[in-house]
């Protein structure tokens, strides 16, 4: 089975797990953020083991929505927008390092 896919059926097992006795509350947009969070950690953790640089901004953005959802940060739309343009802006960093480092040997 496909890594993601048993990334999302864990999570939103857990998830209706913890919302049946009464641990936490979930609506239904909650739930697609969940599922948001849940697909894009598992992608940018698969992607991050495989070539490094690459998926540290679906990290960063399953993170944050992991946060958010856990009521861990406040955040709105332009302190996101602000996070994955930070997130992006590193990873670009650590690309042209990673590329650079090639040719010095």
């Amino acid at each position: 089975m496909n890594p993601i896919a048993s990334a999302v059926l864990i999570v939103l097992g857990i998830l209706i797990l913890l919302a049946s006795v009464g641990v936490i509350s979930t609506g239904f947009w909650d739930v697609i953020l969940w599922l948001f969070a849940v697909g894009f950690g598992t992608v940018g953790l698969l992607s991050l083991i495989r070539d490094f640089p690459r998926g540290l901004v679906s990290l960063t953005i399953g993170v944050t929505l992991f946060l958010k959802l856990l009521g861990i940060i406040e955040m709105g739309f332009w302190t996101f927008v602000g996070v994955v343009a930070g997130s992006w802006l590193i990873q670009l960093g650590l690309y042209g390092f990673a590329r650079r480092r090639r040719y010095w040997w």
